[in-house]
């Protein structure tokens, strides 16, 4: 085992050797702190209804600010600033500053809306800092303990959900009825967002169920977490989400069978496909009336899809009006009425396309950045997958891959929905894209100071 940060022996000239990112975390309590401030905030988060009200907002931004207080302090104990290296932060930082200037030179169509927007921005920021930092050369055990959270997080949620679903569909914890409607599901008021999360936490499960070797409690918990998650999905009738799910599915198959060619003892193909088969005919068979009158567009209570389509195309008049910074980050609703071009007597809150919304919102400047983002994304995607057939049966690859299959359905949802605009699946997110595009090596810390 590395020394500890604190008595590491002293080099000629009189300084100790830089300590890598694992040595900080294993051996400071401030490190422990800061996983234990997001863990609270990523469980507790989706069960305060999508911590989408604002005291449920307010309360995982206080979370994140307080793992970066206990960040800071453990930077200053060990005198090094314990920071991934990741290209990502350039076009997130970027983003920032575009947004900050729409706020500060009054190109934003509302102010209060952008500066909230700003505000949730930033949480997520911090929440993907300390993530990749935390993730950056993390050990096999820490990767392991991740995957066992996210496990059994996944089936105690999927079951609930689903156990509300047969017992009281109306209502979140068979006692909350949503003040303005919806189609509940599990502690989501809407069925779309909940199958937002779960296409982040079921790939998450469904790849550590892949990389366990040994067959143990662990192992039943991953696989039936799966197979639970994805009935729930389709018992949600969120039709995008279902769509999303086929996705990484069928992208994790296509792995899995050259994985399986070139390891034939190791990952249970035949074995997978007949569980996804059977969760997919046992949802199938479930599916009561409520559900399939929910993937039925004129009987859905969600916008339907021609009103989707519709918001999709207006929000391009909107981009055209306001070109290059665009009208102001969560100002949407706002300006939408003066380009809506169907009757709807509803507000329209978001363009139910995050890349529509965006365009509107932020112009030719932030859909650069945006741009360029996505284009990272993939590359460290690229990355991730090669890092699955090189490093054959490990667990940390994997869940980089899980990880990245997760970010992708979310993205692919994303067309239809507004799912980054739900605290707790956006903090999700940011922790899989952490999860994903921190170094696999502890090599990312900027020099020490204070010598």
């Amino acid at each position: 085992m590395t020394p500890d940060v604190l008595t590491a022996p002293r080099t000629r000239s009189g300084s100790r050797p830089v300590p890598d990112t694992e040595t900080a975390s294993l051996h400071s309590i401030w490190f422990w702190l800061v996983r234990a401030c997001l863990a609270v905030a990523l469980i507790a988060g989706p069960l305060a209804f999508g911590a989408d009200p604002p005291w449920a907002a307010g309360s995982l931004a206080a979370l994140a600010i307080l793992a970066m207080f206990f960040w800071c302090l453990g930077c200053a104990q060990s005198r090094t600033l314990v920071l991934a290296r990741t290209p990502l932060y350039i076009p997130a930082v970027l983003f920032l500053l575009l947004i900050t200037v729409q706020l500060l030179a009054g190109r934003t169509a509302d102010r209060i809306a952008t500066r909230d927007s700003i505000l949730l921005y930033i949480v997520y920021l911090i929440v993907f800092v300390l993530a990749a930092a935390l993730f950056t050369g993390a050990t096999a055990a820490q990767w392991s303990r991740l995957g066992k959270i996210v496990s059994a997080y996944t089936l105690a949620l999927s079951f609930f959900a689903v156990a509300q679903f047969f017992t009281s569909p109306d209502k979140i914890y068979w006692m909350v009825a949503p003040r303005w409607g919806g189609t509940v599901f599990g502690p989501y008021v809407n069925h779309n967002h909940y199958a937002g999360l779960m296409e982040m936490l079921v790939a998450i499960t469904t790849t550590f169920w892949l990389a366990r070797k040994r067959r143990d409690l662990w192992n039943w918990i991953a696989g039936v977490g799966t197979l639970i998650a994805l009935a729930s999905v389709a018992l949600s009738g969120s039709r995008a989400g279902v769509a999303s799910v086929l996705v990484e599915v069928v992208f994790l198959g296509v792995i899995a069978f050259f994985l399986q060619r070139r390891q034939p003892s190791e990952i249970p193909v035949p074995g997978l496909a007949l569980g996804l088969l059977a969760a997919t005919l046992l949802a199938a068979w479930m599916l009561p009336p409520e559900t399939t009158a929910r993937f039925h567009p004129l009987n859905s209570q969600d916008a339907s899809y021609t009103d989707r389509l519709a918001m999709t195309a207006d929000s391009p008049k909107i981009f055209q009006s306001h070109l290059l910074t665009g009208a102001g980050l969560g100002a949407f609703e706002t300006v939408y009425p003066r380009y809506q071009s169907f009757v709807n007597d509803k507000r329209v809150e978001h363009a139910h396309n995050d890349y529509a919304e965006i365009l509107a919102e932020t112009g030719i400047a932030g859909a650069l950045l945006v741009l360029a983002a996505l284009a990272l994304f993939v590359r460290q995607m690229r990355r991730n997958i090669h890092a699955v057939f090189a490093l054959e049966g490990e667990t940390a690859a994997r869940l980089r891959l899980g990880a990245s299959i997760g970010c992708l359905g979310l993205l692919v949802h994303s067309f239809f929905d507004f799912n980054l605009h739900i605290p707790a699946n956006a903090a999700w997110f940011a922790v899989l894209l952490a999860m994903m595009m921190a170094p696999r090596e502890a090599k990312a810390l900027f020099p020490r100071y204070g010598q």
